[in-house]
């Protein structure tokens, strides 16, 4: 996964140990990851979505339910994990992120995930963020 003009790259893997993680590269010197973390220990592929207005990272699992929210910062620690995500007990197939254009500003949606499902089919996710005020907020949306 391109992290925008940072000219670094997420990729995800398992460890020899079996668990699930995340390393973060340099494009100008890909000798050894600039920084790994571990997720957990399931056994699907995990696949990262990358929202570059907001430097969000959303790590989607293939047959997990929960998507896990985490922040990039291009300087060290790197990766740094957010609130709980989206948690359900539906696994997932697939995922997309609807385009910007097919967000709700009003309500303050930073992305919109389309979960593919076997039994509910294409569920849509709203992830926001909470506000008082119902006007346009001009910090959310460069």
């Amino acid at each position: 996964c391109y992290l925008g003009q940072s000219g670094k790259v997420l990729t995800t893997g398992h460890s020899r140990a079996t668990g699930r993680e995340v390393k973060i590269w340099d494009l100008k010197s890909l000798d050894k990851p600039l920084h790994v973390e571990k997720i957990d220990t399931a056994a699907g592929a995990l696949m990262p979505m990358y929202d570059a207005d907001t430097d969000v990272i959303y790590l989607c699992g293939k047959g997990d339910g929960n998507i896990r929210t985490c922040e990039f910062e291009d300087k060290a620690p790197y990766f740094h994990k957010l609130n709980d995500g989206f948690r359900s007990t539906v696994p997932l197939k697939g995922v997309c992120m609807v385009p910007k254009r097919g967000l709700d500003i009003m309500q303050c949606e930073t992305v919109r995930l389309l979960k593919v499902t076997n039994e509910q089919g294409v569920q849509p996710l709203s992830f926001t963020v909470p506000r008082k005020s119902d006007a346009f907020q001009p910090d959310i949306y460069p």
